[in-house]
């Protein structure tokens, strides 16, 4: 079973947190301070490697209607960034009413 963490890319902060080996349950690890980015892409590489992470899961809240607001168009431009950094994949995972 593939590891992986999960990213909440807030303005000022960002959440990571990871699963159980069966994907039930998940846990915090830590907050980054999201500026300045490179220090905070930085330490989520840095976990990554800690905990053999195969994936990078990023939550992007969508609007109710579907759309995509200010706040997921800036966690993919963050998001993107990271990718050209991490050589882990990627997705995103609709953040909708969790």
């Amino acid at each position: 079973m593939e590891k992986l963490i999960s990213l909440d890319i807030g303005t000022k902060r960002i959440g990571v947190a990871t699963c159980d080996p069966l994907w039930i349950t998940t846990s915090s690890l830590e907050v980054i301070e999201r500026e300045p980015v490179d220090k905070a892409i930085g330490r989520i590489i840095a976990m990554c490697r800690e905990y053999r992470v195969s994936r990078v899961v990023v939550g992007l809240p969508y609007n109710m209607d579907g759309t995509l607001g200010t706040q997921s168009q800036d966690c993919q431009y963050f998001a993107k960034k990271l990718e050209v950094e991490v050589k882990f994949e990627g997705c995103f995972e609709d953040e909708r009413l969790t």
